[in-house]
């Protein structure tokens, strides 16, 4: 197979919802041990995720934090 969009299983990546030229994205927090997704935060049209960071605050004790930075209308540049 050549990994295109075609050959990801539905059940396992969700449905693209973007046109050609455009960004779909979902944020998901997965529980790694018990394999289950805690949380999922689908992001707008042209929204794409670009970073990702786990932090956590001082007075926010016991508690971890997953940051994570969106560019609106990304272009990428071509390939030379």
């Amino acid at each position: 197979g050549g990994g295109g969009a075609d050959e990801m299983p539905e059940s396992e990546y969700g449905v693209s919802r973007a046109g050609e030229g455009t960004w779909a994205g979902c944020i998901r927090v997965v529980d790694p041990l018990e394999k289950e997704t805690l949380q999922a935060i689908p992001l707008g049209e042209g929204e794409a995720p670009v970073s990702v960071c786990c932090c956590s605050f001082h007075d926010r004790k016991g508690e971890s934090f997953v940051l994570v930075g969106v560019a609106e209308n990304l272009k990428l540049g071509e390939r030379g």
